[in-house]
């Protein structure tokens, strides 16, 4: 194996479904082949979108149609989660769920116009519990500043913050924070 090469998304529809992940999600339009297929990215991270007719839509070898659907998603980090899911529930999103909170943060489910999972991820508390681990009082403080601090405290907390970049959904400039 080399890398990730991208996740693949089975849509009814690729022209909406691009129109869905760049206008709400601030995904990239790479490349497009309508009506089969379309690449997008937001980072490093490429989304394939693969309409009937693509190859990577076919029925398999046992005669099963891929479908959309499922449970497996991707999951985008978002800086604001409550503001996030009202900003998208007044544009009509599909969600599956409420906001859950566990012990890596809070987390919701949306759905793209072919019923595909997007989980919506805040991670701060990630980074809260991190911290508190190595003994910390908050973020940023702790044994591993004190050794380096590029890689570590609040260089590396800014760092973060700034590749998450003050948008809803990292690079998704429609639903910018202040």
């Amino acid at each position: 194996m080399k890398n990730v090469h991208g996740i693949r998304y089975q849509v009814t529809d690729v022209a909406r479904a691009v129109a869905f992940y760049s206008h709400h999600l601030g995904f990239k339009l790479e490349h497009q082949h309508l009506p089969q297929f379309a690449a997008l990215s937001l980072g490093d991270t490429t989304l394939l979108l693969s309409g009937p007719g693509a190859s990577g839509s076919r029925a398999l070898p046992d005669g099963v149609s891929q479908k959309p659907g499922g449970w497996n998603r991707i999951v985008l980090h978002v800086v604001d989660l409550p503001a996030c899911v009202a900003a998208m529930k007044q544009a009509g999103l599909r969600f599956r769920n409420d906001i859950e909170v566990g012990p890596a943060g809070r987390q919701v489910q949306i759905e793209d116009p072919d019923g595909n999972p997007i989980e919506l991820s805040s991670p701060q508390r990630v980074l809260e519990v991190c911290a508190r681990s190595r003994g910390a009082s908050h973020v940023g403080e702790g044994r591993e500043r004190r050794n380096d601090p590029q890689r570590s405290g609040p260089a590396k907390l800014a760092r973060m913050r700034s590749t998450i970049a003050g948008a809803c959904v990292s690079g998704a400039s429609r639903y910018t924070s202040a």
